[in-house]
Parts: structure tokens; C-alpha cells; sequence
């Protein structure tokens, strides 16, 4: 049984991605493919969700002709799932400046903001970024612990991972505690350039100072927050998918820091860890698919050597971190057989994406596959 995307219309795919490229950088969007009938806008809306772009989307659609719009009935429920995301933001953001007044007055400790919250200040509207969850960098398993023993002591449940990471859940709302930045499996990364990240983490060059909605906040420097930008959406390509949202984010980051990067340093981080290409490929999908200016590219890339339509058959497929590849019918109702399922799709996906970064592709799926037994077996 093959699973079906949800959107086989291409004629409704690229209106998605017009509305989605016009959202982003403020433009009016092309009317090619409009009008939508009250059931092509749901599906619209649908993808929207599952990709975790319906803000930027409602962006886009707002400056389609007013004959253009969604029927009333449509349009009154996209008003309310906006409604909802920039609810969803100010919870996070009022979250976050909690945790960080908490963590400051009982521990005397300040964590690093990492990944979301703070790129949705890099959007047009900061609200329209849905919001996942809130990441939060203690440097060092010794730290990390104590942020996790002092939610403890504010009665709240933490679920510990395998490599420093852990969360638990304050308000509705979902907190991740990292101690490390990067978690990469690849044999070749040199410990030389692993030495260098640590230094930057330990004498703070890696960060800078950001003011989120009046919050101060440490953030990692844009050097930084492009490697674990690039490394993450790696990941998470390679496990359970990477979305719209994910590749949005790296269009926003590079037109928002584009003044601040410095080219050779910054692709030669990249080079050292292994991931040039992967960040080229995603670099090139932001421009033929989002509709991001050549101009905003961080160094020259000749983005026609890249299969863009790889990606974005991945993103159609999965969705905003596996959201539309979760259920697979094919999966295994027995819980040992479903993980090596899992393992095999792991292989199936390095395969796939391998020539864009061979050494975290090899390693990912066996850590992955290891990592998915220990937490079944310790519970």
C-alpha cells in the first residue's frame, strides 16, 4: 500500500508555494492557478497546518484580490487558527521570559535560547512563526542537570534523553533542555574542529545579545545559529522529515543576517563539519522554491547542481518533522519489528540524501537505530 500525498493536484501545489513566497517577502502573489473552490482552500489550509506555515500563508493570501479570497465561511476559519498561532507565541514568549527570571533568581544560571522562538523574530510578523517548543542551551551535562533538578522542584516531570538532552512540560507549553549544542555522529569531523566549537561555547564567542518582545536574551551568533540551522534540519531530514517551516526559517535567517556574515568563514564552518552541501542544497531550495533574491545567497553557489526537487518531495511527503509520514500503514504493529521498520526507513533516507553529507548519513541511522533500543529496553 502506498501512502498517498495529500495534495496530488500540482495546480494547488504551486498556489501553496505563491502564497507561501509571497507571505515571506511581502510581495503580492501570483494569481496563476486562482481561483481556489471552498474544498481547495480546506486542503490548502490542511498543508498549511501540517507543514507549520499557516501564518506566513494567511500573509500571502491577504494580499491576493479581493475576488480571489476564500469563501467567508473559509477565510472566518483561517482568521481563527491565526488567531490561535499569535495566542501560541505570546504564551511562549511570557514562558520564556519566566524561565529565564526563574532559572536566574533560584540557580543563578542563564541558558541560551536556541533554534525557534528565536528565529521568529526574523519573520515579517514576528507572531505568524508557529511555535514548537522552547529550547534552552545549559552548557554541560553538570548544568544541564540542574536546570532539570530545579524543575523538578517546581513539581514538574522530566523526561531525561540519552545524550544530555530532556524536557518536561510548564503551562501547555514544551521545554527542551540541551547540554551540548550539536549531537553529530560523523567519524570525520576532526577533533580539531570539534576543540574550536568548544572553545567558542566556553569563552562565549558563539553567542550575542538579542532583545526578543522587550525579553534580553543570549542567542547563538549568526555563525553559530546557521551550523546548528544547517545541522538540525539535517537531522531531522534524515529521521522522521523536515517541512516548509524548517526551510522558511533558513530564508528568513539568511535575509536577516546577510549584512553580518562573513562568506569565507562562514562556508569554511560549514566545510568543517561536514554539511557544505546539505546548507548549498537548502540554500538553492530557498531560492527556487521560496522565491529567496541570489543576492541573499551568504557566498556564490551555482544552485542548478543541486536537486531541489529532492527536497521538496521530501517536504511534501513529510511534512513539519514527519507530521504527514508519522502513520505509515505499513508499519509493524509488533513494538520490535516497528523499530527495525524504523531503522530501515532511517537507511533508506541516508541513502537518499548521502551524497549531500556522507559521514553524518552513514552514522545517523546505526545512532538513531541504537538510540531508539536503549529507550525501549531502559523503560
Amino acid at each position: 500500500m502506498v501512502r498517498k500525498k495529500p495534495i496530488e493536484d500540482k495546480r494547488l501545489e504551486q498556489c501553496f508555494i505563491q502564497l507561501l513566497s509571497a507571505g515571506l517577502w511581502r510581495k503580492e502573489p501570483s494569481t496563476a492557478g486562482f481561483p481556489l473552490t471552498a474544498n481547495e482552500w480546506n486542503a490548502v489550509l490542511q498543508l498549511s497546518l501540517k507543514q507549520a506555515v499557516i501564518g506566513i500563508i494567511y500573509d500571502g493570501l491577504s494580499s491576493l484580490p479581493t475576488s480571489l479570497l476564500p469563501p467567508e465561511e473559509e477565510m472566518n476559519r483561517w482568521t481563527q487558527y491565526i488567531q490561535n498561532t499569535e495566542r501560541h507565541y505570546l504564551s511562549h514568549i511570557r514562558m520564556l521570559n519566566y524561565l529565564l527570571v526563574r532559572y536566574e533568581l533560584e540557580g543563578g544560571m542563564h541558558p541560551v535560547l536556541l533554534k525557534g522562538l528565536g528565529l521568529s523574530s526574523y519573520y515579517p510578523d514576528i507572531r505568524h512563526r508557529a511555535c514548537g517548543d522552547i529550547d534552552l542551551l545549559f552548557l554541560g551535562d553538570d548544568k544541564a542537570e540542574q536546570a532539570n533538578l530545579l524543575a523538578e522542584k517546581w513539581g514538574l516531570q522530566v523526561d531525561r534523553g540519552l545524550h544530555g538532552e530532556s524536557n518536561f512540560t510548564i503551562k501547555r507549553v514544551l521545554v527542551e533542555i540541551h547540554a551540548r549544542l550539536l549531537h553529530q555522529r560523523s567519524p570525520f569531523i576532526s577533533k580539531k574542529t570539534k576543540k574550536q566549537l568548544h572553545t567558542a561555547l566556553e569563552n562565549g564567542d558563539a553567542f550575542c545579545q538579542r532583545n526578543i518582545e522587550g525579553v534580553p536574551v543570549s542567542v547563538l551568533n549568526p555563525l553559530y545559529n546557521n551550523l546548528l540551522l544547517t545541522t538540525h534540519s539535517l537531522k531531522h531530514v534524515l529521521n522522521e522529515g523536515v517541512g516548509m517551516r524548517q526551510m522558511c526559517d533558513v530564508a528568513m535567517f539568511l535575509k536577516a543576517e546577510h549584512e553580518h556574515i562573513d562568506a569565507e568563514t562562514f562556508r569554511q564552518l560549514l566545510i568543517n563539519w561536514g554539511v557544505e552541501k546539505w546548507a548549498n542544497l537548502t540554500y538553492a531550495f530557498c531560492v527556487k522554491v521560496l522565491g529567496m533574491p541570489k543576492s541573499l545567497l551568504p557566498y556564490p553557489i551555482d544552485i542548478d547542481r543541486y536537486d531541489t526537487d529532492l527536497l521538496l518531495n521530501e517536504v511534501w511527503r513529510t511534512g513539519n518533522f514527519g507530521e504527514m509520514d508519522c502513520i505509515n500503514p505499513d508499519r509493524p504493529d509488533n513494538i520490535i519489528a516497528g523499530k527495525l521498520f524504523t531503522g530501515k526507513r532511517l537507511f533508506s533516507k541516508a541513502w537518499r540524501f548521502y551524497r549531500y553529507a556522507p559521514g553524518e548519513t552513514f552514522a545517523l541511522p546505526f545512532d538513531s537505530t541504537w538510540s531508539s533500543f536503549y529507550r525501549l529496553f531502559r523503560h
